[in-house]
């Protein structure tokens, strides 16, 4: 059983006991009292409780680089040590102003008296080196951010950026116990949409009409010539005699054809009785065997090829399934 600092004073007859302490140092006092109610002499122990070691946080990568000025979007920071963080702020660059100089009093109106002649002295400024400018980060009030989600390897955060926010680039800042890490080299850019210059109206150049001028249209007097036919003399046509030539039809004589006697060769019988056990050395198994593969008839057994009978009945050598073949073909005539 596990005991914690509220429970004190405490007792137990176990020999070892569990307490819960807080981060500090305690000082406990112990005191052994046996069964007779006898009780030792009380022992100051004083325990110190270191707080747990937290890794230093870093940040790996970030996930969008960019995003539109004017949107809510979620970031993904990935790194380590960032379980325990609490805010992500966005740092952006400023260029302090250098200070002026200071100028030297005027020097006060001497009251009138006699003149003395004084030696012109100029005071000397020493010339002090121009020292450079630093640019500082100070955090974007123009983008907002708040974690939504945590985990050992990074955090989510909902990051809004507002419409009049800058464009350029931002580095990220996450807040935990042991302080704020920032991204270094790992920037995040705010961008704006292109600005789009519609071009100006067109000026309409003023259009001056000139005055036309009709000319006065003088139409000359035109004589008709007189116009004079000639006579035309039609010439008389002469049709000439044709005479049409007598047709000879030659005689045709039509050779006489001998038809050829068509002999028709005479075509074996097959016996029915016939069947694949009349080939010499086909039995029971060989015959099963072919049927199973299509070859029913003597006839097909006679087309087959060896190599596929061989194949059929497992013949390393075709030459077996040759003899078969050449046997159902002697069957057959």
């Amino acid at each position: 059983m596990a005991y914690n600092l509220s429970d004190f004073p405490l007792s137990t007859e176990e020999p070892r006991i569990e307490v819960n302490l807080p981060v500090g140092t305690h000082v406990l006092e112990l005191v052994v009292e046996d069964s007779a109610g006898l009780r030792s002499l009380p022992d100051t122990v004083i325990i110190t409780v270191e707080p747990e070691e937290i890794p230093a946080a870093t940040i790996s990568s970030i996930e969008p680089l960019s995003a539109l000025r004017g949107t809510t979007f979620d970031l993904s920071i990935r790194g380590t040590g960032l379980a325990e963080a609490t805010g992500v702020v966005f740092y952006t660059q400023v260029i302090p102003t250098r200070p002026t100089r200071p100028t030297l009093p005027t020097r006060p109106t001497l009251p009138t008296g006699p003149i003395i002649t004084r030696p012109t002295t100029t005071p000397i400024i020493p010339d002090l080196p121009d020292l450079p400018i630093r640019p500082i980060r100070v955090a974007d009030s123009s983008i907002s951010a708040s974690i939504i989600e945590r985990a050992a390897d990074g955090i989510v955060a909902r990051v809004s950026i507002d419409s009049s926010s800058v464009s350029g680039s931002r580095t990220i800042g996450v807040i935990t116990p042991q302080g704020t890490v920032q991204s270094g080299t790992i920037t995040f850019t705010v961008r704006a949409l292109p600005t789009i210059t519609l071009p100006t109206t067109p000026t309409i150049p003023t259009l001056t009409i000139p005055t036309l001028t009709i000319p006065t249209l003088t139409i000359p007097t035109v004589t008709r010539p007189t116009l004079t036919i000639p006579t035309l003399t039609i010439p008389t046509l002469t049709i000439p005699t044709v005479t049409r030539p007598t047709l000879t039809i030659p005689t045709l004589t039509i050779p006489t054809v001998t038809r050829p006697t068509l002999t028709i060769p005479t075509i074996p019988h097959f016996d029915s009785a016939v069947t694949l056990n009349s080939v010499k050395g086909v039995g029971k198994t060989i015959e099963t065997k072919l049927k199973a593969a299509g070859i029913t008839t003597v006839e097909a057994l006679a087309s087959a090829s060896p190599k596929d009978v061989a194949k059929i009945l497992g013949y390393q050598d075709s030459s077996r399934a040759k003899v078969l073949i050449d046997d159902a073909a002697k069957l057959i005539g």
